[in-house]
């Protein structure tokens, strides 16, 4: 009875263990398609990238970091390729990071790409002390630049997102957490009931109940 229970939890068990495990190894193979070198330095890339900060009070986020909102106008060779409006500016960072959360880079194979949210997280607290500004994922878009070996410009929908946007998003933190390939579940906040009593729990319940009952029904043969 106790081999049967246990097989029973391990059973249980099995369907979200494997998609832990599928995701993982999906996660590992996309973004090694498509991710290169996004520690890039301010300096360190071709493109040219200038502030025109608006005249009003700076806020601070819900991690404590001041920002202030800015019109950024995107430059290559010279060129303007676009200006993105009301984008969060962190006052005492510098470089990328000045627009962690909101805009991105990486270099990989001799092209360059930058990855913009386009309705960008204000986070602005109201009179009730409630933070609004969250974009929900139906108006969430992004506009993905390519200079260099590959040009292009696109804007595409979060909902219709291709993998290649998911790498882009994942390696440059454009999202409030991080998003899977095939499935969120690993990623979401773990609780006392996912993942820990399921499917941790009751697997290593399960795999207990089934040995100690295999040895009991081997010592009573």
């Amino acid at each position: 009875m106790r081999r049967k229970i246990g097989l029973f939890f391990i059973i249980m068990s099995l369907p979200l263990l494997l998609l832990y495990v599928v995701e993982a190894g999906w996660g590992m193979y996309e973004d090694g398609r498509y991710i290169g070198n996004t520690a890039i330095a301010y300096e360190d890339h071709p493109f040219e990238m200038e502030e025109q900060i608006q005249n009003m009070p700076s806020y601070i986020d819900p991690w404590g970091v001041e920002k202030g909102l800015a019109n950024v106008t995107l430059r290559y060779d010279g060129e303007v390729i676009e200006t993105f409006q009301t984008v969060p500016v962190a006052i005492e960072a510098k470089g990328l990071d000045r627009y962690y959360g909101t805009i991105g880079m990486q270099e990989k194979q001799g092209t360059w790409t930058v990855v913009v949210l386009n309705e960008p997280e204000l986070f602005i607290t109201n009179e009730f002390g409630q933070l609004e500004g969250c974009v929900p994922d139906e108006e969430r878009s992004y506009t993905v630049i390519k200079r260099g070996e590959e040009n292009s410009e696109a804007v595409y929908a979060f909902t219709e997102r291709t993998p290649e946007l998911t790498a882009y998003i994942r390696a440059m933190h454009l999202y409030p957490t991080k998003l899977g390939y095939l499935t969120n579940v690993p990623y979401t906040l773990p609780s006392i009931w996912v993942p820990i009593t399921y499917p941790f729990a009751t697997l290593f319940i399960g795999l207990a109940l089934y040995v100690t009952g295999r040895k009991k029904t081997e010592a009573s043969e």
